[in-house]
């Protein structure tokens, strides 16, 4: 038999602590004292006078992304070696280089 604290119980209802204090106060929900002066509640107890909280769930997309699909004879694409990155960041480099060069007024010309 598990036993739930007030705010256990309240956090598996969704309901606010006050409302199981007062069905407990009330006599609608038996529960023990604890040395500590807070409530031992059966859960079986709880749910048979609550309902249990329902997950929650994230909100579906409105508009989810588009599926990407690749047309049924394309080959799967190649993954990249560690000699063709080098070989694009070589390329990306000396553009950036060319492009520094050129100065802030010639870059708007190209």
């Amino acid at each position: 038999m598990a036993s739930l604290s007030l705010g256990e119980a309240a956090e598996k209802t969704g309901t606010a602590k006050v409302d199981i204090w007062r069905a407990i106060r009330e006599g609608a929900l038996s529960a023990r004292k604890t040395g500590d002066g807070g409530f031992a509640i059966d859960e079986s107890d709880l749910f048979r006078l609550f309902k249990p909280q329902q997950p929650e769930q994230p909100p579906p997309l409105e508009n989810p992304p588009p599926k990407i699909l690749a047309p049924p004879d394309a080959a799967p694409p190649e993954a990249a070696t560690g000699d063709d990155i080098a070989a694009a960041f070589a390329a990306l480099a000396a553009e950036l280089k060319g492009l520094l060069a050129q100065g802030p007024g010639d870059a708007a010309k190209d």
